[in-house]
């Protein structure tokens, strides 16, 4: 385990979401159920559109039997040929609509769920007047494939009895498509390019603001009706973290009778692609940090669908890993640890206000009119150097020692704490709260919250390791469905969202965050001028400062563990 500053063995490099799902049905399903063989059906939906649909079955012939399916745009050929035959279960794997050999057009993800067209219930039906079919079924899959069971989970499928989601969102528009109001770029124009769906964007254009058009991929507009229990599974570093504590926490305390008080999440060091290796991003944690996936996913399906006993309903809802130092085997940290709601600890959260000086402290500032004001310009965003992507490197990456290094720009405004005296542990949800203005009409601000490294024998600079980051684009700063323009010169707070991490700071670290205005091309570039995100005809150079005094207090909120 360790820190690397570039060498290639080190880096995780992103691989497209369909690889690693059908890694992940490789693993979890191959090894257990045999050579493949199936039979193709071309399944109709309710308005005749067919979808390619292969079926497994056990070879002894003496079902029925329970089933276990997976709905994907990724290829059911390519996952197919990684599944066999099993004594236990009949599995079901079907390419979406629009995708490979369904037919129909692929509009992502909005005939999934309960508007007019319900592919996934259909389907369900479709399986259930089947002869080998007892009558239980349970759902499988991660990203997209995850996604397409939250949306089914919205219809109340009957005969549907438990669902296994890996780094999924459940509600699109915030969690996956516009964080903080802000596009996310890479990801969302490379996976719709990859799925043959750039058409799509168009579509997106048109709703810039979260309307009734985002309800239809919000499975927190039908919590009421979802009773299905489910096992989430995510990573501090995927780019569906949000969603996955989201789709935990709204089914376990609001879900209908059969949700409520029947979810487990588990959370590892991870990122989208990550969470079969020890390796993320530029280090490496602990071997205790791989996910046994295969033995969790089939004691919580033979709990659920065969009735066994696998004690996995005794064990507490939540699982996390607590990240730690990487350099010092005696460290705290790198551990897993158990709870019964996220966040685990109801404790409020600990300021660290920005000073003057580049310093983070506790302390309130006792100054008046400390700012820091510079220059925004979109034709020279602040490059992407990890975090939260998918086709971008991703995960924990070091900040200051690339070349150019992304914290010595003139528009990165650093804030540190001194040494740490004694180790320190944050785990729960992380935010920011800027006092801020511009002389442009709409702007952005990021953060990144980053654990520093002392300079050590071996390494003898300073390396910053991202734990987290966030945007808020200033037109959101009060509401994702009714933005407002700024008026140039007024100060506004502003709240970004870093989502969630749980981390031990060891001693002789240093907490930083980095400020600026820009993540690209993570996030789409404002152009500063108060047009749609799409409108890049013109572009202004916007002057911004950031307030950290008495008057504004500027700060980090994290939740310290006592």
């Amino acid at each position: 385990m360790g820190l690397n500053s570039g060498s290639s063995r080190y880096q995780n490099c992103s691989r497209p979401a369909a690889t690693v799902y059908r890694v992940f049905l490789f693993l979890s399903l191959i090894t257990l159920f045999g050579c493949p063989s199936g039979t193709t059906h071309m399944v109709p939906m309710r308005d005749g559109t067919r979808l390619a649909t292969d079926v497994y079955l056990p070879p002894d012939n003496s079902g029925p039997w329970p089933v276990l399916l997976i709905r994907t745009p990724y290829g059911r050929e390519d996952d197919s040929s990684l599944l066999g035959y099993t004594d236990d279960y009949a599995v079901v794997v079907q390419d979406v609509r629009g995708q490979f050999d369904s037919e129909g057009e692929y509009r992502p993800f909005y005939d999934d769920g309960w508007g007019e067209l319900q592919d996934g219930y259909d389907t369900v039906i479709w399986i259930r007047d089947q002869t080998w079919c007892n009558g239980t079924i349970g759902t499988y899959g991660g990203s997209a494939l995850g996604i397409t069971q939250h949306l089914l989970a919205g219809t109340s499928p009957p005969g549907v009895a438990c669902q296994f989601i890996l780094v999924a969102s459940d509600n699109l528009y915030p969690e996956l498509y516009f964080q903080g109001g802000v596009l996310r770029l890479n990801l969302l124009t490379t996976w719709l390019k990859d799925r043959g769906a750039l058409d799509w964007f168009n579509t997106i254009k048109e709703h810039p603001d979260y309307d009734t058009f985002w309800d239809s991929v919000n499975t927190g507009t039908r919590i009421e009706v979802i009773s299905l229990p489910a096992y989430h599974i995510g990573g501090w570093y995927d780019i569906a973290l949000k969603g996955t504590i989201n789709g935990f926490l709204t089914r376990q305390t609001e879900g209908a009778e059969g949700a409520r008080g029947n979810q487990k999440l588990l959370i590892g060091p991870w990122t989208h692609n990550g969470i079969f290796t020890s390796r993320q991003g530029e280090v490496r944690y602990p071997e205790n940090a791989e996910l046994d996936h295969d033995a969790l996913l089939f004691r919580w399906v033979d709990h659920w669908l065969k009735g066994e006993e696998t004690s996995i309903m005794d064990e507490p809802p939540v699982r996390y890993y607590v990240m730690g130092d990487l350099l010092d085997p005696e460290a705290p940290g790198n551990a897993w640890r158990e709870a019964t709601t996220w966040p685990p600890y109801d404790l409020p959260h600990q300021p660290y206000y920005l000073h003057q000086g580049g310093l983070l402290s506790p302390g309130l500032p006792e100054e008046e009119g400390t700012a820091f004001t510079y220059l925004f310009d979109p034709e020279d965003p602040v490059p992407t150097r990890g975090g939260a992507n998918l086709f971008l490197d991703a995960g924990p990456y070091i900040q200051n020692m690339q070349t150019p290094p992304v914290e010595e720009r003139d528009d990165v405004i650093l804030f540190t704490t001194p040494p740490l005296d004694e180790p320190l542990e944050v785990t729960g949800n992380l935010k920011v709260i800027l006092y801020a203005s511009s002389d442009a009409v709409d702007t952005d601000f990021t953060a990144k919250l980053s654990d520093v490294y002392p300079a050590t024998e071996d390494y003898p600079r300073e390396r910053s390791l991202l734990v987290a980051d966030g945007i808020i684009r200033a037109r959101y700063r009060n509401s994702l469905t009714t933005p407002e323009l700024m008026v140039p010169g007024t100060v506004y707070p502003l709240e970004v969202d870093l989502w969630a991490t749980s981390i031990i700071f060891n001693k002789g670290h240093r907490i930083r965050l980095a400020l600026s205005s820009s993540n690209y091309p993570r996030f789409d570039v404002n152009t500063n001028t108060g047009g749609e995100f799409y409108e890049r005809e013109e572009v202004k150079t916007a002057t911004n400062t950031i307030y950290y005094n008495k008057t504004y207090p500027s700060h980090l909120l994290l939740p310290v563990v006592p």
